[in-house]
């Protein structure tokens, strides 16, 4: 259980159409993961009209972000299986959302771009 004090929420209080278990579980793993590397918390988690954004501070990523999208990929031997941005990318595709990550500022963003579907 992550604790309130380690997540600041900003605007988070609109309704979208999902798969609420499917959902759920992405946003879980994106929120575990930002708890889990954070070099400092509280992690945020701002919702604007056409996304979802995850932030923590930490060090820039060892590998390209397109590995740690795959399967069974992990940078840290915690016992991880590597599979939490497997899950978060594929909920993602089902529901026709973009996953986007960028680092700036020594701030790691994984953003869930909504948008509907076609």
């Amino acid at each position: 259980m992550i604790e309130r004090e380690n997540v600041h929420l900003r605007g988070c209080d609109q309704n979208i159409t999902v798969d609420e278990a499917l959902f759920t579980s992405a946003l879980q793993n994106l929120i575990d993961n930002a708890v889990r590397h954070a070099s400092a918390l509280p992690i945020e988690i701002a919702c604007e009209h056409d996304h979802i954004c995850i932030r923590n501070s930490g060090e820039p990523l060892k590998r390209p972000v397109e590995e740690a999208l795959q399967a069974f990929v992990t940078e840290r031997g915690d016992g991880g299986l590597g599979l939490g941005l497997y899950i978060a990318q594929s909920v993602m595709d089902l529901h026709n959302f973009t996953l986007e990550y960028r680092y700036e500022e020594e701030t790691h963003a994984f953003c869930i771009r909504l948008r509907e579907r076609k």
